[in-house]
């Protein structure tokens, strides 16, 4: 059965249309820290990042006393594009973290978005009036 502070951190997470493994990736916990604090944790040290996270008042998930949504009503703060959510799990999932192939990856991955951004920006474009565009030295 569900503690107090669990049914609130429950209740917090679905407010914040979060699974459990995206509010501990959030703040930086496992998945399974989460799913034991939903069932049978009394307080956490990550309440405030949790809080943060979820969009909920910090003093209503420690302690039940107040409103879920604080003095205003607050949206759970916007996550990355998809783009960045997409990259992120490929990283986190596809490649084994810390290795050769990840550090490879990352560096190509940063590079491209580089270049796009480069592209992209409209001082960048050799048609601006008073700029050249520049390359990156490769």
């Amino acid at each position: 059965m569900a503690t107090e502070y669990g049914k609130r951190l429950t209740q917090a997470r679905k407010h914040a249309k979060l699974t459990q493994a995206q509010l501990g990736k959030a703040v930086g916990v496992g998945q399974s820290a989460i799913g034991g604090l939903e069932k049978i944790g009394h307080g956490s040290a990550y309440t405030y990042q949790i809080a943060t996270a979820t969009g909920v008042s910090p003093a209503w998930l420690a302690t039940g006393e107040g409103d879920m949504l604080g003095a205003e009503v607050r949206q759970p703060p916007r996550r990355h594009s998809i783009y960045g959510e997409l990259l992120a799990d490929y990283f986190d999932e596809m490649i084994p973290p810390g290795s050769v192939q990840q550090v490879r990856a990352f560096t190509i991955a940063t590079e491209a978005i580089f270049d796009f951004v480069q592209q992209a920006s409209p001082h960048n474009s050799p048609h601006a009036p008073g700029s050249a565009a520049k390359k990156r030295p490769g």
